[in-house]
């Protein structure tokens, strides 16, 4: 019995020293192949975790190398089209130690739709999420522009059909619906608003969140709502009727579910319900008053200048005309020249189109005016002048120059009525009045003005009113 059991802990101890090795001779093709396909599957995993940052912070830079020796297997195919998807996302977004580069996330993105080779209904769901993820990403940059800012919207449409062809259910397939539907309620160069088609692509989303409201994020919901409210805004054709109040209720949705974050979303919103109440009608009682808190929100913010100098522009003439017509003043609150003033201010400073800024100019200087600030009133008109210097047949030109001689006019009548000490003075005074009118006749040629009250000169702005009171996607369909 003991030498029996000596020589079962000798070969056991055999197996076990010499077993390793003599397996490892033993190790088939077969057996490669399966190790290697489990590096793989470690290196995307590993990437995915990273890209994630499931334990952390991102890692895009660890990321990326796992994900590309994952892509230059020859493997496992599914392996590679994982790898893919992720490098594309990362070099699409850019972050945390890689430099957004979006021409490289397409080729990732057209590698992965190269392989698609057979039919939707032959594929597993894993792989047709895969390829609707590349098609739409690669929609959203042709809908955001490439590399070189090229927009093609015409393109981004057809990789979003072939997204809606492969998708599975879920997320992606609502993502397609709502940037189909942008694309068809704004409209490009590259391609035709189609208000019908926004509409159909905008209730299939809003389906989706019916049937799973807890599912989807607040913002997305709020962009399917804030469609809603657009297309109810411009109305579209027998399908939407155009009404104000049901634009407010679908806005104020969307604003509810943003209020309390810095979304750029939130501000756009907020100028869309001004806007409502600065026009009134469909349904919907005009209200300047009630426009005015949104508008203060933008204004409140500095991630979006854009934004803000919109509102306010709106703003200074809610200030200046209390309202927004010059027949039809609203009385819900007082006329406030000094905020008008600070609106107008900013505006002249921070906007980048001349024109609007030469209207900015003009209406300045008619509130210096009444402050009976003339030397103020007359340096906004000058602007305007220089501004609009290449074209002064234009309302602008012609009303600054008519304000600005009117103003030399009354300024050289003051002059001769005064007493010097000094004949000399008087002299230099009326010379330098004359100067001026001098340097603005060669600007624009002699002109006769026939203003009589300041409330006509006005007039001169009131397409600036009305330019600023537009949105800035404003694209209504009768």
């Amino acid at each position: 019995m003991m030498k029996l059991n000596k020589r079962f802990f000798l070969v056991l101890f055999l197996l076990v020293s010499v077993g390793p090795a003599v397996a490892k001779t033993w190790h088939t093709p077969q057996d490669e192949l399966v190790e290697q396909r489990q590096h793989a599957r470690n290196d995307v995993r590993f990437g995915e975790l990273l890209f994630q940052g499931d334990e952390g912070e991102p890692d895009y830079v660890r990321a990326v190398t796992f994900l590309v020796r994952a892509v230059a297997q020859d493997v496992d195919l599914l392996v590679k089209k994982k790898a893919l998807v992720l490098l594309g996302k990362i070099y699409y977004q850019g972050g945390y130690g890689v430099e957004q580069d979006k021409t490289a996330a397409v080729g990732y993105f057209e590698a992965l739709v190269s392989l698609d080779t057979g039919s939707p209904d032959d594929m597993p769901f894993v792989e047709r999420s895969l390829f609707a993820t590349a098609y739409y990403y690669l929609a959203k940059i042709a809908y955001e522009g490439d590399a070189a800012g090229v927009q093609d919207w015409s393109q981004a449409h057809a990789n979003l059909e072939l997204a809606l062809l492969v998708s599975p259910d879920g997320d992606i397939n609502f993502d397609v619906q709502v940037l189909l539907a942008r694309l068809f309620l704004v409209g490009h160069e590259t391609l035709r608003q189609n208000l019908v088609q926004a509409s159909r692509h905008v209730a299939q989303a809003y389906e989706m969140i019916q049937q799973s409201p807890n599912y989807f994020s607040a913002e997305k919901k709020a962009e399917v709502f804030c469609m809603q409210g657009d297309l109810a805004r411009v109305g579209v054709s027998d399908l939407i009727e155009k009404n104000y109040e049901s634009a407010f209720a679908w806005y104020t949705q969307a604003y509810t579910l943003v209020q309390e974050t810095s979304l750029r979303l939130r501000y756009t919103v907020a100028l869309q319900i001004a806007q409502l109440f600065l026009r009134g009608g469909y349904n919907l009682q005009r209200d300047d008053t009630r426009a005015i808190p949104y508008l203060t929100t933008v204004d409140a913010q500095d991630l979006y200048p854009e934004l803000r100098r919109s509102a306010q522009a709106v703003l200074c003439t809610i200030y200046f005309y209390k309202g927004n017509d010059l027949s039809q003043r609203d009385d819900s609150h007082e006329r406030d020249v000094a905020q008008a003033i600070t609106c107008y201010t900013y505006v002249t400073q921070h906007e980048h189109d001349e024109r609007r800024c030469a209207q900015a100019f003009l209406m300045l200087g008619d509130l210096y005016l009444e402050q009976d600030n003339s030397s103020e009133a007359h340096n906004c008109y000058i602007q305007v002048l220089e501004l609009m210097a290449d074209d002064s047949d234009d309302v602008l030109y012609t009303g600054a120059y008519e304000r600005a001689t009117r103003l030399m006019c009354q300024s050289s009548e003051n002059v001769s009525e005064q007493e010097y000490d000094g004949a000399s003075e008087s002299g230099y005074a009326q010379e330098g009045n004359e100067n001026d009118a001098v340097v603005l006749s060669e600007q624009s040629g002699e002109r006769e003005s026939d203003i009589d009250t300041l409330e006509s000169l006005h007039i001169a702005g009131a397409s600036f009113n009305n330019s600023l009171v537009a949105s800035e996607h404003e694209s209504e369909q009768e």
